[in-house]
């Protein structure tokens, strides 16, 4: 009898001991419980915006709704995107993209053999809603630096070569290039001069100013002379002054590897549109001389067109326009259209040398 006591305290004993032991479930105080607003939606998942703010999301093609996990079951917000891509719905992305510590949304845009882009929508502390990062979806497969939370991406300009555009993010939730990296620069300048005057380049260290942009000079040199003036802008775009003469021409991709030259710039690209307007023909400038016009100061663009034969065309620095088919007495005519404005003749005089000697 004292052994079946005994063995019935030890089994008593061993049933105390495990129920000690053992774990109540945890309670998942995500999961919405059978009453909750939760199991009155249809959402597809759900991300931390921080550790204070988990969202749920629903997607439909161009839109994305937001619920705020810890609200009352209203709509936190519905951001609009636009896409290309068919099953853009399916690679929703959730993660921190700007490096604030902040989750952002981003979802495809485009996708071709040159690479992805992205719609992004990021986390604005200023007003706690998601707002779309502006220029992002023009950059193509987008690279974060997390050191400094810049963004990049590189733009393939075909025979001019690659640049590298640096943004950062700034505190309206779009962003602000910081830097532009142009590559192979001198590789493309002396293609530009092997395609179109010949000669061989070299860095100047002198900058020409086109379109109110800086642009990096280099100097083409056939025989010991110069012939050629080639530069870019910070974004790669490339121009020629052919024979030096002080008329650049945009340098364009022909299509079949070699450099075409496109219209002229500044006010030489003004007189080459109007030389068309009028003529029916483009034009190739000549020479440039200053002088005077109705007494005002002003420029005379010698031109040749593509039938043969020279004409004028005139800018005055109020940026009037004038044309002569041969000589020096021209006619005012429209800076877009050419059509004369009235039959008045004005002539054009260039200063002599007794001109500019001062009397005594």
């Amino acid at each position: 009898m004292k052994r079946i006591i005994v063995f019935a305290a030890a089994l008593m004993c061993l049933f105390a001991l495990c129920s000690c032991g053992e774990k109540k479930p945890a309670i998942d105080t995500n999961t919405p419980s059978s009453n909750d607003w939760r199991n009155t939606i249809e959402y597809e998942g759900s991300f931390f915006v921080n550790k204070e703010l988990k969202m749920l999301y629903a997607l439909d093609t161009g839109s994305i709704t937001l619920w705020d996990n810890g609200g009352n079951g209203t709509p936190f917000q519905t951001l609009e995107y636009d896409t290309s891509v068919a099953n853009a719905i399916e690679r929703i992305e959730t993660e921190d993209f700007s490096g604030d510590g902040n989750g952002d949304i981003r979802i495809i845009y485009s996708e071709s053999g040159e690479g992805k882009r992205y719609t992004l929508f990021l986390w604005d502390v200023n007003t706690n809603k998601f707002a779309e990062c502006r220029l992002y979806n023009t950059i193509t497969d987008p690279v974060l630096n997390s050191e400094d939370n810049t963004v990049s991406g590189v733009w393939d300009l075909g025979i001019f070569g690659k640049v590298t555009r640096v943004y950062a993010f700034n505190e309206t939730s779009g962003l602000d290039e910081v830097e532009i990296i142009l590559h192979d620069a001198e590789n493309v300048a002396n293609k530009i001069a092997a395609d179109t005057v010949g000669g061989t380049v070299t860095l100047s260290e002198n900058y020409i100013t086109i379109d109110n942009k800086k642009c990096t000079l280099y100097i083409s040199s056939e025989f010991g002379a110069e012939n050629a003036y080639i530069v870019h802008s910070p974004e790669g775009e490339w121009y020629i002054d052919q024979y030096c003469f002080g008329f650049y021409r945009q340098c364009l991709d022909g299509g079949d590897g070699t450099v075409v030259l496109g219209k002229y710039v500044g006010k030489a690209g003004t007189a080459q549109h109007l030389a068309n307007a009028i003529r029916g023909e483009d034009a190739e400038m000549v020479i440039a001389e200053e002088g005077f016009i109705n007494g005002i100061e002003a420029t005379r663009y010698t031109m040749r067109g593509e039938s043969g034969g020279r004409f004028a065309i005139v800018c005055d620095v109020a940026n009037t326009w004038y044309f002569a088919e041969s000589g020096d007495v021209f006619t005012n005519v429209h800076i877009a259209t050419g059509v004369a404005v009235s039959d008045t003749e004005y002539v054009f005089e260039i200063p002599t040398i007794e001109d500019e000697i001062p009397v005594l």
